[in-house]
């Protein structure tokens, strides 16, 4: 039997990923911030078939011991902070979760004896390239990050890549697009227009807000998305890889389809607030 650890279980990501090990056979061990919070009615089949454990990953002591005790084949670092707009807030803390959070469990597996690192995924983002005039990016994109969680997130990317040079760990980056399910928080404006769509067809609402509606984005499949990740780290050799679907979209198209889903007309029902 194979073993796996996830941090961030609880997320879309995580969760996706857990079933996906469990229907492989894999013993999964999960992290959570903390073992006493409200997860959601989806996850909670999830957390019963799994190893379930709290971490803060801006403690590093910490992610060595639950490394040490867990003692699993595979590690799939995934938390971290998932909103862009909001690392505005607070860069600090989004560079301790989501840049040096990556780095602390980078130094966890350089710590353990040779024969017991586990390979180690840590989750990228496309982030890291900002407004990068080359369409689409790929591995060779130079990174220019605009915002406080790109750059976290390319700290984070090239530590593994020094590690992996430096030290001869098995260490990736899933660079990731954006990818969506209906696990996704309501923030997110995938989650946005789908939960609009339905109570508008329902008659409860009748408008849904948006801001720019031209913005472009490759939208994929969540699911798809962390099939990919496990496939890496099936490879005999570690690499980072960019995970996309190549094609994008604008969130009018998004909006367009959705409401088409339902038989109605989005330029009927959608308010464009810039604000």
């Amino acid at each position: 039997m194979k073993s796996a650890l996830i941090t961030g279980v609880s997320g879309q990501d995580g969760s996706y990923l857990a079933e996906l090990l469990l229907s492989k056979g894999y013993r999964v061990v999960g992290t959570v911030r903390r073992l006493d919070g409200t997860f959601a009615d989806w996850f909670q089949p999830i957390a019963r078939r799994i190893e379930l454990k709290a971490l803060d990953v801006r403690d590093g002591e910490a992610s060595h011991r639950i490394l040490e005790l867990s003692a699993v084949d595979e590690v799939y670092h995934l938390a971290a902070r998932s909103r862009v707009g909001a690392s505005w807030d607070d860069p600090p803390s989004t560079a301790a979760v989501s840049g040096m959070g990556a780095l602390h469990m980078l130094d966890a597996v350089r710590a353990l004896p040779p024969n017991a690192r586990p390979r180690l995924l840590v989750a990228g983002s496309c982030e890291v390239y900002g407004q990068s005039a080359e369409v689409p990016q790929n591995e060779d994109t130079p990174h220019a990050p605009i915002s406080p969680y790109g750059a976290a997130k390319s700290f984070a990317q090239r530590m593994v890549a020094l590690y992996r040079g430096h030290y001869g760990l098995y260490a990736a980056t899933a660079v990731l697009f954006n990818h969506e399910s209906p696990r996704r928080a309501e923030y997110f404006v995938s989650r946005k227009i789908a939960r609009a769509v339905v109570e508008i067809a329902r008659g409860r609402e009748s408008q849904l807000q948006l801001g720019s509606i031209e913005v472009t984005r490759d939208w994929g499949f969540a699911g798809d998305y962390v099939e990919a990740m496990w496939r890496m780290l099936q490879s005999d050799t570690p690499e980072d890889v960019v995970i996309g679907t190549g094609q994008g979209h604008t969130v009018r198209q998004f909006a367009e389809l959705a409401f088409r889903a339902v038989g109605l007309e989005a330029q009927r029902h959608v308010v464009i607030n810039p604000a």
